[in-house]
């Protein structure tokens, strides 16, 4: 079963649908209604709590909360932007929640064996075993959420809906919001939220010049940038789903899920199913981001010219990259012999 929440409203609602059952839900059932009420809760929570967090850093910068002063510490955090991807798993180990504002990604590894490939079973449960030998066709990438960028037909028309019909035209320029910004939801960033006369306080108050952008070109109904979270759920499945990886967009720039679910499941193989023998040096999450520098072969020359050129020059090349590999507790182990 599988729950997501509905684009067409702004309150809580899923969408349910169940791939291994060829019958509809009775959603009259009382079960389905607890487990309904249950994931809502949760995914409720998970969603009021990161918009608290972004509502709290923006209340506290605003000069009319400190007089006549301004904390520009303070500002400069909240003109600065920030996009995130969470995961919660209960103590169930049964289930999985997905958080994410921005363009970041959660992409989930999972074993579903190939009919091309040979692999043992148990003969009490038929329940598939891990092979001892990585074979890249048995391992399926999910990416949990799509990012919130101009590629995501539900997150632009969420934004163009938001605003009045001669602007839709210029919300979205060059695949950026007002031409400026790439993703679509976003922490902070308040020069898309704040309304134009508290960013032109702040201007005064900080005595920028008369011509300085303290805000975007078209910058007619505010707030363009939002930090409401979209939240996914899933169940977790026994010796089928083994690891999450979550990353910033700078490593998705680089690699697709599958590439991304492919070298942690190479890594898993190589460490024979207990990953936290590998050491500092060569973690999954830092495997990646060499592969994702130096390609397949990780080569090192490649790697060197990446952290080798200046903060300013490695813009051009590539995005900051930050990884998290989570080992699943429905996680199998390799089989031996």
């Amino acid at each position: 079963m599988n729950c997501v929440p509905s684009p067409s409203s702004s309150h809580q609602q899923f969408k349910v649908a169940n791939s291994h059952d060829p019958f509809s839900i009775d959603a009259e059932n009382p079960e389905f209604l607890r487990l309904h009420d249950h994931i809502a809760g949760i995914t409720r929570s998970l969603r009021n709590n990161m918009q608290r967090l972004d509502l709290d850093l923006s209340s506290s910068a605003q000069p009319s909360h400190r007089g006549p002063s301004l904390d520009k510490a303070l500002l400069r955090i909240v003109f600065s932007g920030c996009v995130a991807t969470s995961a919660y798993i209960p103590c169930s180990g049964k289930d999985l929640y997905v958080t994410q504002v921005g363009d970041c990604g959660a992409v989930l590894g999972s074993f579903v064996p190939s009919p091309m490939t040979t692999h043992t079973s148990d003969a009490d449960t038929g329940e598939i075993s891990l092979p001892t030998e990585f074979f890249p066709m048995d391992w399926k990438a999910e990416l949990l959420i799509s990012p919130h960028n101009a590629d995501n037909e539900i997150d632009v028309h969420r934004l163009r809906s938001s605003h009045p019909v001669h602007e839709s035209a210029f919300v979205l320029r060059d695949d950026r919001l007002l031409g400026e910004l790439m993703p679509l939801r976003a922490f902070g960033d308040i020069r898309f939220k704040w309304p134009s006369k508290d960013l032109k306080h702040v201007a005064r108050l900080l005595d920028l010049p008369p011509n300085y952008p303290i805000m975007p070109s078209f910058y007619e109904t505010p707030p363009y940038l939002c930090s409401i979270p979209q939240v996914t759920w899933r169940p977790l499945m026994k010796n089928r789903d083994h690891f999450l990886v979550l990353a910033t967009d700078g490593l998705w720039d680089m690699l697709s899920p599958k590439e991304a679910i492919n070298v942690v499941a190479q890594h898993w193989f190589d460490y024979t199913g207990d990953p936290s023998s590998c050491g500092p040096g060569d973690t999954a999450a830092s495997r990646l981001i060499r592969t994702a520098l130096g390609g397949d072969q990780m080569d090192p020359e490649r790697i060197s010219a990446h952290f080798s050129m200046p903060a300013t020059v490695a813009r051009y090349y590539r995005d900051d990259i930050t990884v998290v590999v989570v080992y699943l507790p429905t996680s199998a182990a390799i089989t031996s012999g």
